[in-house]
């Protein structure tokens, strides 16, 4: 191919995607930015259907793979010691518990991890770092128990159920 045809062929999608960008309208801009905005601070939305719940329960499941990828690195970047096995082994249960949450949903994989990180807390690894992934961590909590209590049967029966109540016991 000549070179004059790879210039051409650049050129051609280069004006493809200025094309493409161009179509956009202001309301269809507005409506993706309003997208966007509402998916990243889904641990602070109300849990009012199954939606919301399983949104929050991914989210945290994302912040818990993303700990254990940082630990990951902190872990190999010093030098190898009983602080760095201590790492690894939260990296360990960040990561299974993390899975668990996000494919089953698991109650008792949210508790884990909500324990695991009081527990990294109170023997004070970085305690600001954890006191801000605390939030995600009751939310995934509580997401998890209103999916395994009331949302998943009763929605699906009636819809106008109320859930903000909290969970049936």
């Amino acid at each position: 191919m000549p070179v004059g045809a790879i210039a051409m062929s650049q050129q051609q999608a280069s004006d493809e995607l200025v094309s493409n960008a161009l179509k956009f309208t202001k309301g269809e801009l507005g409506a993706m930015i309003l997208r966007q905005q509402s998916e990243v601070g889904t641990v602070f939305i109300k849990i009012t259907n199954r939606e919301d719940a399983l949104q929050i329960v991914r989210d945290a499941s994302t912040v818990y793979f993303t700990l254990a990828a940082f630990q990951l690195v902190v872990a190999f970047t010093g030098k190898f010691d009983t602080f760095s096995l201590l790492i690894l082994a939260d990296v360990v249960v960040n990561a299974i518990a993390g899975a668990v949450l996000r494919n089953l949903n698991s109650r008792a994989a949210a508790i884990v991890l909500l324990l695991n990180l009081l527990v990294a807390f109170i023997i004070g690894d970085g305690p600001l770092f954890h006191a801000l992934l605390l939030w995600p961590s009751v939310r995934a909590v509580e997401a998890t128990w209103r999916l395994h209590s009331r949302m998943p049967e009763r929605i699906a029966e009636d819809p106008s159920v109320n859930l903000s109540n909290g969970p049936v016991l």
